[in-house]
C-alpha cells in the first residue's frame, strides 16, 4: 500500500470509532433539560447543529463513499450511482459549508459575549438563533438543488487502497458542478 492508502484506511477507522461518540453527544444535547442559563444556551444550540451536520456527513461517508471506494457491493453502487452521486456531492460541498457557517455563528457569539457583555443577551435571543440556524439549513437545501437538479450522477472506476476495483461518484454532463467534485 502507498502512503495515501494508509491515510485513507486510518481516516475510515477514525470516522467509524468517533461515530458512536458523536451519537452519544448529540443524544445528550437533545435529551438534556431545555432550560439553559446564561451564555450556555447559545453554545449548546450551535453545537447541536454542528454535530447534526457532522453526523450526516459521517453517515454518507460510512454508508456510501467508503464501501464504494473499497469495492464492497460494487454492483449495488454501480446500479444506484445516479442518486448516490448526488448525495455524495451534497456531503462534499453544501454540508461542509453549513458546518463552517455554524462555526462562524459560534465565533461571532463568543466575540459579542466578550465585546458587548451587557448587551449579549439582547443580541442573541432565542428567536434570532432559530432564524440563523434554520435559515442555514434552508439556504443549504435551496443552494444544493441547482447542483443536482439537471445533472446525472455517475461513477468512475478507481483502484482501492487494497488493489481492488472501487468506485468514485461524479456528476456527469454538468460543467457547473465540476468545482464541487
Amino acid at each position: 500500500l502507498e502512503f495515501y492508502g494508509y491515510l485513507m484506511i486510518c481516516a475510515v477507522i477514525i470516522l467509524i470509532i468517533t461515530l458512536p461518540l458523536q451519537l452519544r453527544i448529540i443524544t445528550i444535547l437533545l435529551s438534556r433539560n431545555k432550560s439553559f442559563e446564561g451564555l450556555e444556551s447559545d453554545f449548546y444550540r450551535c453545537l447541536t447543529h454542528i454535530l447534526m451536520t457532522d453526523l450526516i456527513s459521517a453517515l454518507i461517508s460510512i454508508i456510501i463513499v467508503e464501501p464504494a471506494t473499497y469495492g464492497v457491493f460494487r454492483e449495488f453502487y454501480q446500479n444506484n450511482s445516479g442518486w448516490l452521486a448526488k448525495l455524495v456531492i451534497f456531503q462534499g460541498s453544501p454540508l461542509c459549508t453549513l458546518s463552517a457557517y455554524f462555526h462562524c455563528i459560534v465565533a461571532v457569539n463568543r466575540f459579542t459575549a466578550m465585546i458587548f457583555t451587557l448587551k449579549h443577551q439582547m443580541i442573541w435571543t432565542d428567536r434570532m438563533l432559530r432564524c440563523l440556524h434554520f435559515g442555514g439549513w434552508i439556504l443549504t437545501a435551496t443552494s444544493f438543488l441547482p447542483l443536482i437538479w439537471p445533472a446525472l450522477g455517475w461513477y468512475q472506476v478507481v483502484q482501492s487502497p487494497f488493489g481492488d476495483r472501487g468506485l468514485s461518484f461524479v456528476i456527469a454532463q454538468s460543467y457547473i458542478n465540476i468545482p464541487y467534485q
